[in-house]
């Protein structure tokens, strides 16, 4: 047997393989809670994040609907461990129902993050009409990064939801105003203007500090944050060892015929530095050859290769459409990976002795999958 008649098979299953595995999990939408979350952390839990991403949840406290059993302390970091904090007004843990205290606590996310969502728990103790709300940098150095606000006031700020006694809210949402409670006051021009600004500005991992004063008891607060992948990957093909029918290049995410990832397309696998070819495609509609009938991998067009260069040279998308034009002609632009009829592998005309590893492809819905922004 040719070695190429047995491709059409083995790679009609690796695509197929792929596209069910790899998409089902990759949407491309905006993350969103989910509307069935009875309790906070099931909010924390429903927490979706893009492909790529990793989702993380910081907890303190627990949620036991105020639960005095056990205990749940505080903690206040160092950078508030002050005379001036620990003298004002005496501090509580989670559940605590004493009035006239304070809870004072701190959360540590990764900075690099793409978004988030703050969830925490509150009840009234007594008479709570100027119980204070505070989020963000309690330090008072530099310019001052915070939410302050009345929580009677939390239901008329339209970026705070509630569920039961839990309140939450995306992270780009939670505006900072300068430690002023009044509503309308803005942080000063170049501070963050929200958390996830706060937090992103940071450096390996952000404090976010949280202040709750001073009839109102806590029952637990967390995060869950969409952490985002390293920068500096992007995705590559390699030519299929098996081959193609005569004059054609096989390019493939998977290992043929071992059937395994050669690739990463949520955030890329090789890095932007590297200087490889880029796979160029010009489409052409042309009919399906009689050896890849019935499969999902006849892209109807051509490829071919540049010289090596690093993925790093591109800024955009367009301009590695334009690199393609420039040395293959009018109609040549980058290869994607869904230029075959299924996800993960492209047959097209070309000479597969142009390609003797792997080539640089583009992927239009995963924004950590290439060296290069759309």
């Amino acid at each position: 047997m040719r070695p190429w008649t047995a491709f059409p098979a083995i790679v009609l299953i690796a695509c197929m393989a792929l596209t069910g595995v790899l998409w089902t999990r990759a949407s491309g939408k905006a993350p969103q809670v989910d509307p069935q979350p009875r309790t906070g952390m099931e909010l924390l839990q429903a927490y979706r994040c893009r492909s790529g991403e990793t989702k993380r949840i910081v907890l303190r406290g627990a949620e036991d609907n105020f639960s005095v059993a056990g205990e749940e302390p505080m903690r206040i970091r160092d950078g508030l461990r002050t005379a001036r904090v620990l003298s004002r007004t005496p501090s509580r843990g989670y559940d605590e129902t004493e009035p006239d205290h304070w809870l004072l606590d701190y959360m540590e996310t990764p900075s690099r993050i793409s978004r988030g969502l703050f969830v925490i728990s509150l009840k009234a103790i007594a008479d709570d009409e100027n119980d204070l709300f505070i989020l963000g940098d309690s330090t008072g150095s530099g310019e001052r990064e915070l939410l302050t606000t009345r929580i009677v006031d939390l239901p008329s700020r339209p970026e705070w939801r509630r569920l039961g006694d839990v309140r939450y809210a995306e992270f780009a949402e939670i505006r900072f105003n300068n430690g002023d409670a009044r509503r309308g006051a803005a942080p000063p021009p170049g501070s963050p203007a929200t958390l996830l600004e706060f937090v992103r500005a940071r450096q390996g991992t952000a404090v976010v500090d949280v202040q709750v004063q001073d009839d109102t008891s806590v029952d637990f607060m967390g995060v869950a944050v969409c952490e985002q992948p390293p920068s500096g990957m992007g995705m590559t093909y390699t030519r299929n060892v098996l081959g193609a029918p005569e004059g054609h290049v096989a390019l493939t995410c998977w290992s043929v015929p071992e059937g395994e990832y050669v690739c990463q397309p949520s955030k890329g696998d090789t890095p932007c530095a590297t200087a490889l070819p880029v796979a160029c495609f010009r489409g052409r509609e042309a009919p399906v050859p009689a050896a890849l009938a019935g499969t999902t991998v006849w892209s109807g067009g051509d490829i071919a290769f540049s010289e090596p260069v690093p993925g790093s040279r591109f800024s955009r998308i367009a301009e590695v459409d334009a690199f393609c034009s420039a040395r293959f002609g009018r109609g040549w632009r980058t290869a994607t990976f869904h230029d075959g009829l299924g996800a993960g592998t492209i047959v097209a005309r070309g000479d597969p002795s142009s390609l003797k590893g792997r080539a640089w492809v583009d992927i239009q819905d995963q924004p950590y999958g290439t060296c290069w922004k759309r």
